[in-house]
């Protein structure tokens, strides 16, 4: 998902990324015939004049060392990399273009089950200027969105809190006692409809399709928690700024109940915070 994992590889022109994505998925269905795979990310959704920081593409399998076996038997030669904690195993993949060989990173995702991957990594088309953000910005607004319902407690006892967790390959919620010493994690669903449910009336999935739908989204009468949407405005900004969204700003959005000057105050904070720690670190 556009993490540089090798030293050698670079954006691909979003030209030639969807043949060089099929070219991969071919090479796997070689070997697997029967394999179930999805592709995802921004390949083919980006304008002509545009590039691809990476290819993606999700791999039915039950975990991380049966995806790695799969890559490792299709793509023997290549260097290999996993990142567990992202249910990602990637490859340095070379192509030819322009008469030089070139090296694309390619991430290979876990899937469970296909309609909760598509529902999860659903990208917006660039081409079509759908969104201005990028997938995961899209899923870390999706996870805070969610963490604001009441649903993430549903049938837990008096001492304990829910915390949700809208992983890879599933909704998962972390149960933690309320003095938060201890916690254990439990499977929740994947079914898109019942996860749009917790926070929208209606339902409809297409409001987790960019950060502009969830926004539009929790700022409409179909958000079951309105008073929540005070604290979603400024998390949304204060969290991109922690994740390195900087472009994620204040001034390309409607706020209700905050103005720019405020939000950028937030922002700056983390500012600050993140100058400590990379002192403390240093």
């Amino acid at each position: 998902m556009s993490n540089r994992a090798f030293n050698n590889t670079q954006p691909i022109s979003s030209k030639i990324a969807p043949q060089i994505q099929q070219e991969i998925i071919n090479k796997i269905v070689d070997k697997y015939p029967t394999i179930e795979y999805l592709p995802i990310g921004s390949v083919g959704k980006k304008k002509d004049n545009d590039f691809n920081g990476d290819i993606d593409i999700a791999i039915k399998c039950k975990d991380i060392e049966e995806l790695e076996n799969i890559i490792n038997s299709v793509f023997s030669d290549l260097e290999t990399l996993k990142i567990e904690s992202l249910y990602i195993i990637s490859i340095d993949y070379p192509y030819h273009y322009q008469d030089k060989t070139m090296y694309v990173q390619c991430d290979f995702m876990i899937m469970w089950d296909k309609d909760y991957t598509a529902f999860r990594y659903y990208c917006p088309d660039y081409r079509k200027d759908e969104s201005k953000y990028k997938v995961g910005a899209k899923i870390m607004f999706a996870n805070m969105i969610l963490n604001h319902c009441q649903e993430k407690n549903n049938n837990l006892n008096d001492d304990e809190i829910g915390q949700f967790a809208f992983r890879p390959t599933a909704l998962f919620r972390y149960i933690y006692k309320k003095d938060l010493s201890k916690y254990k994690e439990q499977y929740i669903t994947n079914n898109p409809i019942e996860i749009a449910g917790y926070a929208f009336k209606d339902k409809d999935i297409s409001h987790f399709n960019s950060v502009e739908t969830l926004w539009e989204a929790i700022h409409s009468d179909n958000f079951k928690y309105p008073q929540e949407v005070k604290e979603l405005e400024k998390n949304l900004f204060r969290n991109s700024f922690r994740k390195g969204w900087s472009y994620i700003v204040p001034e390309d959005f409607k706020l209700e109940y905050w103005d720019n000057k405020t939000i950028w105050k937030v922002i700056n904070e983390q500012k600050l915070i993140y100058k400590i720690n990379s002192l403390v670190q240093n």
